[in-house]
Order: structure tokens, then sequence, then C-alpha cells
């Protein structure tokens, strides 16, 4: 395996004569130094350009011939801040830092009712955060022996918790 592999990088050395993209560098440069003559003088071309242009994206095939004239940047009126990111992106990261919230205060007053029924509710959030009590630990309906409670417990363990930086 080892001489066929040497043989077809022999021959690729001496017969293959085009330059090859190996890297980005190698590709930044060959299309530099080559530009597609589709997009020769449109540095400003954006997405719009492509799809409604003068010269839409498809019909380039038949047009190889023709020079594209260059785009005059126009932007847009009344850009609002909110169109930077998609509405997919925008109902991504909506739901996640809303089910984060919920998930927080669903924890937190979970927590408060097992402070009550420890008898500590009053005093709940002078106990401090941080500071070591046993009242304080996750008491849950989660396996506790066994294979079930020791993968439960490392789940547990290892969720994201808030830290009082000290």
């Amino acid at each position: 395996m080892n001489f066929c592999k040497f043989a077809i990088m022999t021959w690729a050395y001496f017969f293959l004569t085009d330059p090859t993209l190996v890297t980005f560098g190698d590709a930044v440069a060959n299309f530099l130094d080559n530009p597609a003559p589709s997009t020769a003088s449109r540095c400003l071309m954006t997405k719009d350009d492509v799809d409604s242009g003068p010269l839409k994206w498809q019909g380039l095939k038949d047009q190889v011939e023709a020079t594209p004239l260059p785009q005059t940047y126009r932007p847009s009126s009344q850009k609002r801040w909110f169109r930077a990111a998609s509405t997919k992106r925008w109902v991504t990261t909506v739901g996640v830092v809303f089910a984060a919230l919920v998930t927080g205060i669903a924890l937190l007053v979970s927590g408060v009712q097992h402070l009550r029924g420890v008898g500590v509710a009053g005093r709940a959030f002078q106990l401090g955060f941080g500071k070591i009590d046993s009242r304080m630990t996750i008491n849950t309906s989660l396996p506790s022996q066994g294979a079930a409670g020791l993968v439960c417990s490392v789940l547990l363990a290892n969720a994201p918790q808030v830290r009082n930086p000290v």
C-alpha cells in the first residue's frame, strides 16, 4: 500500500500541472489571480444583487462574455437593529432565554417550597448564598440507588450552577 501511495504521489507530482487548492491561502491567491468573470468589478455585490440585480446569477451562465457593470452601493433606508439576524435566530435566542428564565423561576419556587417543609421558609434568603447548610441540599424524586441513581447524581452534580465569586 505504501508503494501504491508513493506511485500515485509521484504521478501526481510529474503529470498534474493545475495549481492545487490545499489551504485557504491557496484558494484566496487563486481567486485573486483569476477572478470569476461573473463577479469581476462587483466588489459591493449583495445577496439582493445576486438574486434580482441587472445580471441575475442564473442568467450569467448564458452571458459569460458579458461584462457586468459595477454596482453602486445603495444602503436600504430604514435598516433596523433587529434585522441584523434572521427570524429563525431571533426565535431560537428568545426561546432559549425564555426557557432559562422559566427553569430558573421554577427551581426557585421549588426550593422555597422545600424550605417551607423544613420550616425555614421565612428566612430562606437570609441564610445566604454560598454558605454551607444541610437544609440547602437538592432533594429530588430521582432514583438514589443503583446504576440509575449514580447516573442521576452525576448529571445533577454536573448541571450548570450559579457560583458566588469570592
